[in-house]
């Protein structure tokens, strides 16, 4: 066989090792920014529009949506534990309002009551965050739309949030979750809530239970008679009883006249 003969064999081994490798191994070799810019693949500057389309389309949100409905979550956990301790608070003060109707207290009976009003109050009031929670992580694909305004079917939930923030102080994801709802709506749909400006979309519910005002009088002698009527105590509400109490520091308060709201 003559020196400079090589077998068919010796010339594809020949060729396969010269060969680039990125030939090789099957992928071409990288051109991402060669070619004219309107021939070249998406950049990373064009990416978060079609992004955010395709988001709404797989039901996938943004970061800020993600952050909310993850605080929404651990809300509606802590509502939960809120709202079993309040209900043991509420049943302690029913209970004394019990035991002075039965020693014959009315008066200091009367001024307990306020305080099962207000454990009650709250209870509602956590009752309606809790749907609130619920409605905003169920719905949270609408909060990532084009649009500014809040949707008109989360406006009473992301509006109710908002003005609980600050009164709610046993909930401390609603602070966040209140930022994050403002940086999405606007802070003036964020404080309209809060300040209860016209047309914020506030339930008047929630404004009654979560209210520090004095309850009313009448409101108080009812809880009485429902004890009284429940563990069978005859309830006499006597006119200096019904009209002349104590509060916890000692400052006597005489008929509706000096009902004063608390601040």
């Amino acid at each position: 066989m003559a020196r400079g003969y090589k077998t068919p064999t010796q010339n594809r081994l020949i060729s396969h090792h010269n060969e680039p490798r990125t030939l090789r191994s099957g992928h071409p070799p990288n051109r991402q920014h060669s070619g004219p810019p309107e021939l070249r693949s998406p950049t990373d500057s064009t990416r978060p529009a079609m992004g955010r389309t395709l988001d709404v389309l797989l039901g996938r949100t943004t970061k800020q949506t993600a952050r909310l409905k993850s605080l929404l979550h651990l809300a509606t956990k802590r509502i939960a534990v809120v709202r079993a301790h309040r209900e043991v608070r509420c049943a302690q003060a029913r209970g004394d309002v019990e035991q002075l109707l039965r020693q014959g207290h009315p008066d200091r009976a009367l001024l307990r009551a306020e305080q099962v009003i207000r454990e009650r109050g709250t209870l509602d009031a956590l009752l309606l965050l809790d749907a609130y929670c619920a409605l905003l992580a169920d719905r949270s694909a609408l909060l990532d739309d084009a649009h500014r305004d809040c949707p008109e079917e989360l406006r009473e939930a992301a509006a109710g949030l908002c003005y609980a923030a600050a009164r709610c102080g046993d909930l401390p994801e609603l602070q966040e979750a209140r930022a994050l709802l403002a940086a999405r709506f606007g802070r003036g749909f964020a404080s309209g809530a809060a300040e209860l400006r016209a047309g914020c979309g506030v339930n008047a519910k929630l404004v009654q239970r979560l209210s520090t005002a004095l309850p009313s009088l009448e409101s108080r002698q009812m809880v009485l008679l429902e004890i009284g009527a429940d563990k069978d105590i005859p309830v006499r509400l006597h006119s200096d009883a019904a009209d002349s109490y104590e509060d916890p520091a000692g400052r006597s308060h005489h008929g509706h006249g000096h009902r004063k709201k608390r601040h």
